[in-house]
């Protein structure tokens, strides 16, 4: 049985809204993901701001997935084994700043039956839960909101938005109610192409030509540890051209906000 798409579309909607569909088993186990989200942000501290960016961005998976939300047994077997180390917001990366903060994501453990949900939307809700509201980044830097807003206004701190909502990525932030070292020289070189996820994943991933006592490390780790911020930014167009993504600069933000 399957949830259908109304049966007369409005005329002149785009044809992804004329033909969506999710499956009673694809829609139960978002249902389950959200009531256990929504229980894990209450008991973890986080505030009501980020189920209301969860809820928001899961609206807009759905739209774009066009009711192919998971990847079934099958999909999974055709995937290729290359994959990016993106486990540092819990195993010693971003730790910091997560261990009082932490949510677990319906990521890679979350699977219903031989379902999983789909790696880009899994990317897409890791960027948002691993994000603060303006309250929780006022609280954490130890200032005001307004204070938060004009950091993010000229360039000091990174953002991207939510339904007109601005979230910020945990990290740019260090020790101690910090900022990254080299941060706004980092915002003025990063992509325009580039989502929250993209960013999230390229602060997050070990790189070898970023290593410490022999060992790789992410460019957050780096940047934390007072590493040169000239080679973080150096792995930029490396990375953007992996993804085949255009390298323009901007001083901006994803998006603006109200």
């Amino acid at each position: 049985m399957m949830i259908p798409a109304p049966a007369t579309p409005p005329k002149g909607a785009p044809e992804s809204h004329r033909e969506s569909a999710l499956s009673d088993d694809d829609a139960a186990g978002l249902i389950d993901e959200l009531s256990r989200l929504f229980t894990t942000i209450l008991e973890s501290g986080r505030d009501t701001k980020l189920f209301s960016a969860l809820l928001r961005t899961i609206v807009q998976i759905i739209t774009d997935a066009d009711g192919k939300v998971f990847d079934t047994a099958a999909d999974r077997a055709t995937e290729t084994t290359a994959k990016y180390t993106h486990d540092e917001t819990r195993n010693g990366d971003c730790e910091h700043i997560r261990d009082e903060n932490a949510v677990e994501a319906p990521l890679d453990g979350a699977e219903r039956g031989s379902q999983r949900m789909r790696p880009e939307f899994r990317d897409r809700l890791e960027a948002v839960i691993d994000s603060f509201s303006d309250d929780e980044a006022a609280d954490f830097l130890q200032v005001g909101a307004r204070q938060v807003q004009r950091l993010a206004r000229n360039g000091t701190l990174w953002f991207f938005t939510v339904h007109h909502r601005r979230r910020y990525p945990m990290w740019q932030f260090g020790y101690n109610g910090s900022i990254l070292p080299g941060l706004p020289r980092l915002i003025s070189v990063l992509p325009t192409g580039w989502t929250p996820e993209d960013t999230h994943r390229f602060m997050i991933t070990r790189s070898p030509r970023l290593t410490h006592n022999g060992h790789p490390t992410s460019p957050h780790t780096w940047m934390r540890r007072g590493g040169n911020i000239t080679a973080v930014i150096a792995l930029i167009p490396i990375t953007a051209q992996t993804a085949h993504t255009d390298i323009p600069k901007t001083t901006a933000a994803v998006a603006d906000a109200d």
